[in-house]
């Protein structure tokens, strides 16, 4: 029987580094065939690395440099003269750049050459910049619940195309985009003629989302607290969809949204906003209808929901809640065509719990119910002559109010009312005189 030995050991080791630069001789010792064996198996897991490095689909960030840490690293903490800095970051313009901002700079440049995503590692970590990221392209970033931090008074972010070259196909996901209480940056994330982009995940702090002239774009599990502005500001967009948005403590309106068409959202929650908490206006560029559900807007310096010169909208269950200041309703509708409310809560405002005033025209309130508001449950208010709001079917329930059930002054043409309006500190119905083709039912009062 053969027997295996260590001189045949010892040449098959020798015959598979033959061809390796540092192959052991034939009279090398063990310890020297060991360390050419390491040293050999090493080169190879290194040529695995960088050709996995090549194939995968994504670049790290700390593949550029970037640290991420949360601590200011300007160039000149590691660079003597600017002109050695920008041979490694084309992007400075000084030694006091923070070098997380020219490491990400350079990573989304080399993202629109090669189209791999850019990822920024390692959940908590805090990228630190000085000014606006801007691009002109699309760009692919995703991080593992991390943060970009601006420390100046700029955008976080920028995406900017234009009327005549739109950007297209962009997508962020688990990043927020931080500015802080002691600087005032403008936004989060700013973009301008930008379609079909995906915000997935994303927030931030001291900042807000500015989203202008866009179509078809994803917006999921959203969230900016503490904005210097609006939180969330969308205008000119084409079939939006959004689910599951969040406002907080904005020191103006919470959701802002004007001229955008085709508009599909859920989960709306804008919370302890100064100015309103969802104001829509115009809503009806490409004249297609709007649909929101299960939404809540909550303790707002002004309305709680403000819809203006809208056409075409179907609110589904939601809720409007604690407006603070004088005046202020739970829900106005402002001359507005075909606006459709379906149950939900208007509930401790200021002033009404529903407002339907100027040119109105076909407004269903589908069994809301308006309940201990300071002024009226329901008010329709014409403003300056007859059948200025017209068509106007309530079936409600309003009750605990400070003010009547519902009412209606005299301009009002073609009004359809019911429900359950007891319970009312002035009374359950005050349905002027002058009102034209009035018609009850089954109300209760």
């Amino acid at each position: 029987m053969y027997s295996y030995t260590q001189s045949d050991l010892l040449n098959d080791v020798l015959t598979s580094f033959s061809t390796h630069q540092d192959a052991p001789t034939a009279d090398a010792s063990g310890y020297e065939i060991m360390s050419a064996f390491i040293n050999n198996i090493q080169d190879e897991i290194t040529k695995s690395q960088q050709t996995i490095s090549k194939q995968r689909a994504w670049m790290s960030a700390t593949e550029f440099g970037a640290m991420g840490d949360g601590q200011s690293h300007p160039l000149s903490s590691i660079f003597s003269t600017l002109a050695e800095a920008q041979a490694t970051y084309p992007d400075a313009v000084s030694l006091a750049d923070e070098l997380d901002y020219c490491a990400l700079m350079k990573a989304l440049k080399k993202q629109r050459d090669n189209g791999r995503r850019i990822f920024l590692p390692k959940q908590g970590s805090n990228y630190v910049t000085h000014k606006a990221m801007t691009v002109n392209f699309p760009i692919d970033m995703f991080g593992e619940n991390v943060r970009i931090h601006n420390t100046g008074n700029d955008d976080v972010l920028q995406i900017i195309g234009t009327s005549s070259s739109r950007v297209g196909g962009s997508k962020i996901e688990r990043i927020a985009f931080d500015g802080s209480p002691t600087t005032t940056p403008d936004k989060g994330l700013r973009l301008e003629y930008v379609d079909s982009a995906q915000l997935l995940n994303i927030g931030g702090a001291y900042t807000s989302l500015f989203y202008n002239h866009g179509s078809q774009p994803l917006l999921r599990d959203i969230g900016f607290w503490h904005s210097t502005g609006k939180g969330i500001y969308l205008g000119d967009i084409i079939d939006p969809h959004m689910l599951s948005l969040w406002i907080l403590a904005s020191v103006s309106d919470g959701l802002y949204m004007e001229n955008c068409s085709g508009l599909i959202a859920s989960q709306i929650l804008s919370l302890s906003c100064a100015g309103r908490g969802i104001y829509m206006e115009q809503n009806n560029a490409s004249g297609q209808w709007n649909f929101i559900s299960d939404s809540l807007s909550d303790t707002s310096g002004g309305d709680t929901w403000s819809i203006k010169n809208q056409q075409g909208l179907d609110l589904s269950n939601c809720w409007g809640a604690s407006s603070q200041n004088a005046g202020t309703n739970g829900m106005t509708i402002d001359s507005s065509k075909y606006i459709t409310v379906n149950g939900g809560h208007i509930r401790n405002n200021k002033q009404h719990g529903i407002l339907i005033k100027g040119t109105c025209q076909d407004i269903v309130l589908n069994t809301p119910k308006t309940l201990s508001n300071g002024g009226n449950g329901i008010a329709i208010q014409g403003t300056s002559s007859i059948a200025e709001c017209s068509d106007i079917t309530i079936n409600a329930h309003s009750t605990r109010n400070t003010g009547y059930g519902i009412s209606a002054n005299a301009y009002v043409d073609g009004l359809i009312y019911g429900g359950n309006f007891r319970g009312n500190t002035a009374g359950g119905t005050s349905i002027d005189v002058g009102v034209t083709n009035k018609a009850t039912n089954a109300v209760l009062v």
